[in-house]
């Protein structure tokens, strides 16, 4: 993502613009996740762990972003992703 992205995204959060967008990824998404961090709240993992090392709650606002793993984009939910993902990880552990 470059920097004019990342930019708005931090726009639209501080704004809350796309506020609903953001809460349906991350709730429907994200938080089920397993590379979303717990330990930094709101956050995806490392590029390296799986994940794109982003803050969710700017980057889900924006409405062509979209999870590397291909769990959410645009306003769809792909639940069969998202437990691969889960499954995948949880082995690595």
């Amino acid at each position: 993502m470059n920097i004019l992205r990342i930019v708005q995204g931090h726009w639209n959060k501080l704004l809350s613009r796309n506020a609903e967008l953001k809460d349906f990824r991350i709730k429907n998404g994200c938080e089920k996740c397993i590379l979303y961090r717990k330990d930094k709240v709101g956050w995806c993992s490392s590029k390296k762990d799986g994940g794109c090392n982003c803050d969710m709650g700017a980057k889900a606002t924006l409405h062509d972003a979209k999870c590397p793993q291909l769990i959410w984009y645009n306003d769809a939910i792909n639940i069969e992703k998202l437990e691969e993902v889960n499954t995948k990880y949880t082995d690595n552990e």
